[in-house]
């Protein structure tokens, strides 16, 4: 096999407006909700689109959930399930 250059050109614009579309926000809204159902009652998700790109996350509900998490770790194991 050959090397050979290649060449890789981005267009910004049309990356940027598929990263932040409706289609995208939906699918990592709806990955957040999964990982919070798995990691039980004390978790929540929140979307928070960006100008440039599709965001959420998952949080604790309340600092005592916080604190159990620290030492239990349910988000983490949540997260890998979800993979």
């Amino acid at each position: 096999m050959r090397n050979r250059d290649i060449t890789v050109k981005l267009h910004l614009s049309g990356l940027n407006s598929l990263m932040a579309s409706e289609t995208v926000q939906t699918e990592i809204d709806d990955k957040a909700k999964r990982i919070s159902t798995l990691a039980g009652d004390g978790h929540e998700a929140v979307s928070k689109p960006h100008r440039w790109t599709a965001r959420a996350y998952v949080q604790q509900k309340t600092r005592k959930q916080a604190r159990r998490d620290s030492t239990g770790s349910q988000l983490l194991r949540a997260m890998a399930a979800a993979k």
